[in-house]
């Protein structure tokens, strides 16, 4: 049985004092060493508090967090930085990458905020992984010089430079095209399977959800969903993952079923119902 990296008990997230607003209530949940989540929810449903707080970017106001058997909630601001740079990588919509620098100097930031130098090991970790991801050709451009779904997939090798346990996207496909959203989440998998890296991906694509190992749902700061979808097709787990507005398909006529273009949020983008 795989290893609990992630073990969340009954968190719960509080903004506000005089108007309070509640973002999480009452959230519980493991992920496995070797994991590969996605996370669904509608605007407002508590899925960036959640990736802050699992990503020691914020704290509870009341709850327990362990990554990797460490509770997060007895460690000072220095440790959680310590964590946030060897055991996790984070990958965003934008990707971030320094303009002035080049591709594989911006790879190689992390592991040189870690050790406060880049030696040779370090510089052959960042050319594999800058292989990995199909840009070891594009190295010394600089960073504004490439493509969107280049700079993507180099913010991709910059989040595995230092060799973090897990990894969280946050809407890593959101400002690409399909193909090459399609590339990234490929990319992702193939991370996943061939280094055994965590995921825990915030996405509105549900075709692309759909394709991972687990899939987890929030409304209104409540985690409403946990499924393990291996082995089940998209068409098969469409009926479950129709977002709300497609009210035809859920009575049994395919408005935005798998494989129809322009569907919004669903397979290939649901907007019809």
């Amino acid at each position: 049985m795989a290893e609990v990296l992630v073990e969340l008990e009954q968190v719960t997230k509080e903004y506000g004092t005089t108007a309070r607003t509640l973002a999480l209530r009452g959230v519980s949940l493991r992920l496995e060493e070797g994991a590969f989540a996605a996370l669904i929810g509608g605007s407002g449903s508590g899925k960036s508090t959640l990736l802050n707080i699992l990503g020691a970017l914020d704290r509870p106001t009341s709850g327990a967090v362990r990554i990797a058997g460490r509770e997060l909630g007895r460690m000072s601001d220095d440790e959680l930085a310590d964590l946030r740079n060897t055991s996790l990588g984070f990958v965003f919509q934008f990707h971030y990458l320094l303009p002035e620098f080049s591709v594989l100097e911006n790879v190689l930031m992390p592991r040189l905020i870690r050790r406060g130098r880049i030696d040779a090991a370090a510089r052959r970790r960042a050319l594999e992984l800058l292989e990995m991801v199909g840009m070891v050709e594009r190295q010394h451009q600089r960073a504004n010089a490439i493509s969107g779904g280049e700079q993507q997939r180099a913010a991709i090798a910059r989040a595995l430079v230092n060799d973090p346990r897990l990894v969280l996207a946050d809407e890593p496909t959101g400002n690409l095209d399909s193909q090459n959203s399609e590339a990234v989440f490929r990319l992702l998998r193939s991370v996943n399977r061939e280094l055994g890296t965590s995921f825990l991906i915030v996405t509105h694509d549900r075709h692309l959800a759909s394709r991972a190992d687990r899939l987890l749902e929030l409304a209104d700061g409540r985690l409403v969903a946990d499924r393990d979808i291996r082995g089940r097709s998209e068409m098969e787990l469409w009926p479950e993952l129709a977002p709300p507005q497609c009210l035809m398909f859920r009575q049994g006529t395919p408005c935005c079923s798998p494989g129809v273009p322009g569907a919004g949020e669903g397979p290939a983008g649901a907007t019809g119902g």
